[in-house]
């Protein structure tokens, strides 16, 4: 009797935890869409978000560096400054909170002017910038 119960609370709380997760999901698809009505935008100078994308609980934000070309900078530099920083402002900005909350996988794609990759970020906020 008292495995039964276990193994009810057990697919009870699986539940749950599915329900969490949709839930988490859906959020993340209107804030996708959202920033993506807004369409491709200068987010800062020289860099264009172009569109925001999500899959489970993970988000994708692309970005173009409008006057950077292949060659110009050194990926494995950017991508280690660049990881520390996003790092840094996904574990303390309150607009993150989310992130951290639910544990969404945050990436950050980076691509040239010339719309060639650079460099992808993978950061989960609040767990102190481990994958």
């Amino acid at each position: 009797m008292r495995l039964f119960v276990f193994l009810f609370m057990l697919l009870l709380c699986s539940g749950c935890q599915s329900a969490l997760d949709d839930m988490i999901s859906l959020q993340l698809r209107k804030e996708a869409e959202q920033l993506n009505k807004r369409g491709p935008k200068e987010v800062s100078d020289g860099v264009r978000m172009d569109s925001v994308s999500t899959k489970g609980k993970s988000i994708k934000f692309s970005y173009t560096l409008v006057r950077i070309g292949k060659g110009d900078v050194d990926p494995a530099s950017f991508y280690r400054k660049l990881k520390k920083e996003l790092t840094d402002v996904a574990d303390t900005l309150p607009a993150m909170q989310f992130y951290r909350k639910n544990k969404v996988k945050v990436s950050y794609a980076y691509y040239y002017k010339d719309g060639q990759p650079l460099s992808t970020i993978v950061i989960k906020p609040g767990s102190d910038g481990h994958q």
